[in-house]
């Protein structure tokens, strides 16, 4: 067993592990789907008493390169995202650069898992990865013998901050998701996410899509997509977006076109800068 010391503040790292669950789950699945991952599952196990007793997330991808974890792992911002723009195997724009995601899990449980293997010039090996929101400052690192029957990624997250009622309406989560990634998964038709064995799936969740290319007065161009939504799922928001399709922020719509109408509006332009 090896430790993994982060190189930062404490108070720092802290504040990159609060998050709502809708959030954690989203930065899971990014950093999923940045390892190469083409299925992606997120389950919510409950308890007898109809509590959330560990979510857990799991892929196909290339799996966390546990042999350099101290890099990846020890080093925020040094993750290997920095240096590149596409993934290595399907060439998938990239969506995270910074090492930060992997904090967000923490903002649902207080202790966290990376179940992995990755292929290595020996053949599969498999190993554990561990943190605690108590000191997130702190990794171990832990070699399985017996490596998995093939690359990828499981995140256990146990110690469940709350109840997290919000997690357990199946329909709403879905939704939720299928917000977030519409524009990454209509790029990569052959990506599927599911949570709680139901795909998020935009085009079964939606009512209908709008597009309209815009231009401005000095030339420049940008693309606006509105989907509205079958059911309601918040307020009205604007995602920007960068030329990929990645969402960079999002605001409150200030429309209020009324409780009937629900929908995201997406605006992409390659003048929205990652910050």
């Amino acid at each position: 067993m090896k430790d993994i010391h982060v190189q930062a503040q404490k108070d720092h790292i802290l504040s990159l592990c609060s998050a709502s669950p809708i959030q954690a789950l989203t930065e899971l699945v990014w950093n999923a789907l940045d390892a190469d991952a083409f299925d992606v599952k997120v389950d919510v196990i409950q308890n007898p008493l109809g509590g959330v007793d560990a979510i857990r997330v799991t892929d196909d991808g290339l799996g966390v390169n546990a042999l350099q974890a101290e890099t990846s792992f020890g080093n925020l911002g040094g993750s290997w995202k920095r240096d590149a723009d596409k993934t290595p195997l399907s060439g998938r724009v990239l969506h995270g650069s910074k090492g930060k995601g992997r904090f967000k899990a923490f903002g649902l449980g207080d202790r966290v898992e990376w179940r992995t293997t990755m292929q290595t010039e020996a053949g599969l090996r498999s190993f554990v990865l561990t943190g605690t929101a108590r000191d997130p400052n702190l990794f171990t690192l832990k070699d399985v013998p017996t490596p998995g029957p093939g690359t990828g990624t499981e995140v256990m997250i146990t110690e469940i901050h709350g109840s997290f009622g919000s997690l357990l309406d199946t329909s709403w989560v879905v939704q939720q998701l299928a917000s977030h990634f519409a524009l990454y998964l209509k790029a990569y038709p052959n990506v599927r996410i599911y949570f709680q064995g139901l795909l998020v799936n935009p085009v079964i969740v939606q009512h209908a899509s709008h597009t309209y290319h815009l231009k401005s007065s000095e030339g420049s161009r940008a693309e606006l997509q509105v989907i509205e939504w079958k059911t309601k799922q918040s307020r009205g928001k604007i995602v920007f977006c960068n030329s990929e399709g990645f969402a960079l922020h999002e605001v409150e719509a200030a429309v209020r076109p009324g409780s009937g109408f629900n929908y995201t509006a997406y605006l992409i332009s390659p003048r929205f800068a990652a910050a």
